[in-house]
């Protein structure tokens, strides 16, 4: 396995957050133009949610790629056999890196100087985030 760099796994989670941050831009302006009480502002709001959710959890977990790490051809797999971590495995990774933000946000640094290029949250959850 070719790991991913730290840079691209960076962009890949530049990418998914402005995608996020697109959705929500819209629902913001359609209560700006609509005003705050309107249904599209709802739906998109309600939109943006579900995109996270399944960008981070749903699509992470079967596929090993979020909208981000598609783009940059790079997915998050089981270090052990290769394969994509599942959906609960996937959510649990992303509440780990609480310990990643702790200590001053170095464990998402890590993979600066991991050999395996990994996060706290990989190291705990067992993967690693590969080239495609």
């Amino acid at each position: 396995m070719q790991y991913a760099s730290w840079i691209q796994r960076v962009g890949a989670y530049l990418v998914s957050a402005l995608a996020l941050a697109a959705i929500q831009g819209l629902g913001l302006g359609a209560s700006l133009l609509l005003g705050e009480r309107n249904w599209l502002t709802g739906v998109l709001l309600a939109g943006a949610f579900v995109f996270w959710i399944a960008d981070r959890w749903v699509f992470s977990g079967r596929t090993g790629q979020t909208l981000g790490r598609r783009v940059l051809g790079i997915r998050m797999v089981d270090a052990g056999n290769g394969e994509p971590i599942g959906v609960w495995l996937a959510f649990v990774r992303d509440m780990w890196h609480v310990l990643d933000a702790v200590p001053c946000y170095l464990g998402f640094f890590a993979p600066l100087w991991d050999a395996e290029r990994q996060t706290f949250a990989d190291r705990i959850v067992k993967t690693v985030v590969v080239k495609t």
